[in-house]
């Protein structure tokens, strides 16, 4: 975390300042300017600590490590539980979701779910903001979405439940979370990998960019390719996931 940092040389700074200050105006003089000039220059720091990871993107990545969540992601269903046991055929495959910043406002969470066929069958988003652990590895948040036809079961169209996705040790790309539906008795449990330029040669699918896939129609195309390629889904097993 580079906030300590930032603080431990405004304090370093304040003390040689008033030893510099005290030796050319004289210890009175000079340790009254110095107290002056080293409040300002701390309660400078700590607003710029506090300011510029809300509207500089740089600053965020540096300071709030929440912003390693910020980008896109590939997430697939593991397991899915209620309380008539598994349902290994639930049409929820995996996901396609997208974390971004609004400056001022916090974070989001928008992300469409999709069944084995690429096929949506639902779209999902955070209401409010997502909390997170003081270390920024786990992220918590309320969700709310509508099912499209073809999902099975006795299913409102509109849902609603919570979500809790952690990275996995050391990781920043990849990590393993829950995600349950209020009401329905229904829990999936997911992983999920960041969608990055490595991760598109990695399966073949060049044609897309993370900055593309921030469109919903892109992100559908892309789970469609995915899902009816050879490579992906198996691939997928191990890393990707998050379906509500």
């Amino acid at each position: 975390m580079m906030a300590p940092v930032l603080r431990g040389m405004a304090s370093t700074l304040t003390v040689l300042l008033a030893i510099a200050v005290t030796y050319e105006w004289g210890d009175n003089a000079g340790k009254v300017a110095a107290a002056v000039i080293g409040a300002a220059l701390i309660v400078l720091i700590e607003w710029f600590v506090q300011w510029s990871p809300k509207h500089l993107q740089w600053a965020r990545a540096l300071l709030d490590p929440r912003a390693k969540w910020t980008g896109i992601w590939m997430q697939s269903v593991k397991t899915v539980t209620d309380t008539a046991g598994r349902h290994p055929d639930d049409p929820n495959a995996c996901s396609v979701f997208r974390i971004d910043y609004k400056n001022g406002a916090g974070y989001w969470v928008q992300g469409n779910a999709y069944d084995r066929n690429g096929s949506e069958v639902a779209y999902y988003k955070s209401e409010g903001h997502p909390t997170f652990t003081k270390d920024g590895r786990t992220m918590s948040y309320v969700w709310t979405g509508d099912s499209i036809a073809g999902d099975s079961g006795p299913i409102k169209t509109t849902r609603e439940g919570l979500a809790r996705m952690t990275f996995d040790e050391g990781e920043t790309d990849f990590g393993t979370g829950r995600v349950q539906h209020v009401g329905m008795d229904r829990e999936l449990t997911v992983t999920f990998e960041r969608v990055t330029d490595g991760f598109l040669r990695r399966h073949g699918l060049e044609d897309y960019t993370p900055a593309g896939l921030r469109s919903a129609q892109t992100r559908q195309e892309f789970a469609r390719k995915v899902s009816r390629s050879s490579g992906p889904p198996n691939a997928a097993e191990a890393h990707f996931s998050e379906g509500n």
